[in-house]
């Protein structure tokens, strides 16, 4: 993990959302396929995280295994061993475990970490993740759209970049009750958490702190598909 403040490392290269992934090549959304791929190519990486039953960080980005996996049900109640019995619907490839993207990315690729939440103010998940990234030698932060999570980030393991997620629909939501507090997980007091305009696609406000609060702060944007969406970008 870099010890700088300063987030040049994470915005130098392009992101691939959900690794380098192509249906028509086989080669399917967060999967080890697609990080190699992303390396390969010399892109960075995002990412996506659930917890299984057993209380391992996976790499996923659904609650329910419907969409990409042939069966049926939440991620929640199966075991790592149940998923990995399981196949994609497209490719060879099997779910990763937290520690084996780790494994294959190896800090040849920033690591851009979404932390799925359930809302319901379960730190198991962040628990896990940071557990499986404290001897992690490579650039990475984590992030994700739950204020709670940022927060617990914040307070736990303050030196971690972290970031807050906020798309369209969440940005209209912060003004009810569950967000009246945001504040609390801003990586920089002089930062906004969303654009003044917020577009169709996500954006991250991304920062890190020490214990001497000196902070930085970046953000990144996706999916960014075209040069003319990439220069509309904020």
């Amino acid at each position: 993990m870099p010890t700088s403040h300063k987030l040049d490392w994470l915005i130098e290269r392009p992101i691939a959302h959900r690794g380098l992934h192509n249906k028509v090549n086989g080669i399917l959304e967060n999967t080890s396929s697609a990080f190699a791929a992303s390396i390969l190519n010399g892109f960075a990486i995002e990412c996506d995280l659930q917890l299984t039953s057993d209380g391992e960080a996976i790499v996923f980005h659904d609650h329910t295994l419907d969409r990409v996996m042939d069966g049926t049900g939440h991620v929640k109640s199966f075991s790592t061993k149940d998923l990995k019995s399981k196949q994609f619907r497209i490719g060879k490839d099997r779910v990763q475990t937290l520690g084996e993207l780790l494994d294959q990315v190896s800090g040849q690729a920033a690591l851009v970490i979404e932390i799925k939440s359930l809302w319901n103010n379960d730190p198991t998940l962040t628990i896990r993740t940071l557990e499986v990234l404290q001897n992690y030698k490579g650039p990475y932060c984590l992030m994700s759209f739950d204020p709670d999570i940022v927060e617990f980030l914040k307070l736990n393991s303050p030196q971690t970049t972290r970031g807050i997620v906020a798309d369209r629909a969440l940005a209209v939501s912060m003004a009810s009750p569950r967000f009246v507090n945001t504040s609390r997980c801003r990586v920089d007091p002089g930062t906004r958490l969303v654009s003044p305009r917020p577009r169709r696609r996500s954006c991250c406000c991304l920062g890190s702190s020490t214990r001497a609060r000196s902070s930085a702060a970046s953000t990144i944007v996706w999916c960014i598909a075209s040069p003319r969406s990439r220069g509309s970008a904020p």
